[in-house]
This record gives C-alpha cells, structure tokens and sequence, in this order.
C-alpha cells in the first residue's frame, strides 16, 4: 500500500502537497484494482494521475527554470520517463487488460519510483530553492 508519510516533506508547501495528491491518486489506482473496478475506470484513474503527474512536474520546472536549477535538465528527463511510464502502463492496461503480474509490476515500480524520486532528487531541488526563495 502507499502511503505519504511526513518524512518526505521538502519543506516547499506547494510542492508538499502536490506530491501528497499524487501518493493519494497512485494509492487510489491501487485500491481501484484490488477492488476489481472496470477497465474504464481503471483508465479513468490513470488519466486524471498522469494528467495531475504533468501539472506538477511544470509546477517544480518552474521553480527550477525561475531559479536557474542547474541540474534542470537532468530531473526534467527523470519526469519525462515517469509519464511515459504511465503511459506505457495505460496501453498495457488498454491493449491487455489487468493481470496479477501487471498489478505487481505497477505496484513496485510506481512505488518506488515515487519515493525514490521526492527522498533524493526533489529534496535535493528544495535545498538549493530554499536559499534562492529566501533571498
């Protein structure tokens, strides 16, 4: 199960909670397929996260390119395969349908993706927007 616990907070509150609402939508896709929800919605579910995953990523590219971020580049690249990851993750599902074995697969891999990603690298990015917001 995921889960947004407080030691992942990086201290900026727009971001905060931004990613709060992705754990949420990501534990909602869980839930939706352990409850055995339709294709659609299904689907529906993994629109509105890849859709929220791009507005939240522009907001932190934002930031990033407002500050001169100068390592920009290389976390906007680590975006971009998250949303191409879901959207790999949506045709799967279109093409094949749900399997256990694809459940595990997202599972894990949003998972860890997402931990990993707002632990090292977004903590990283608020270290350096902290001292250029406060100047």
């Amino acid at each position: 199960m995921i889960k947004w616990t407080d030691d992942l907070l990086i201290g900026i509150d727009a971001i905060d909670d931004q990613h709060k609402e992705l754990f949420e939508r990501i534990g909602q896709f869980y839930d939706s397929i352990d409850k055995g929800l339709t294709a659609p919605q299904v689907n529906e579910i993994m629109d509105y996260l890849a859709d929220y995953a791009n507005t939240h990523f522009a907001t932190e590219e934002g930031y990033m390119s407002q500050y001169d971020y100068p390592e920009y580049r290389q976390h906007k690249e680590l975006h971009q395969v998250f949303i191409s990851d879901l959207y790999t993750i949506q045709k799967r599902l279109s093409q094949d349908g749900f399997s256990s074995l694809l459940g595990a697969e997202l599972e894990g891999s949003l998972y860890h993706w997402l931990v990993e990603h707002v632990s090292q690298v977004d903590k990283k990015l608020a270290d350096y927007l902290k001292d250029k917001i406060k100047s």
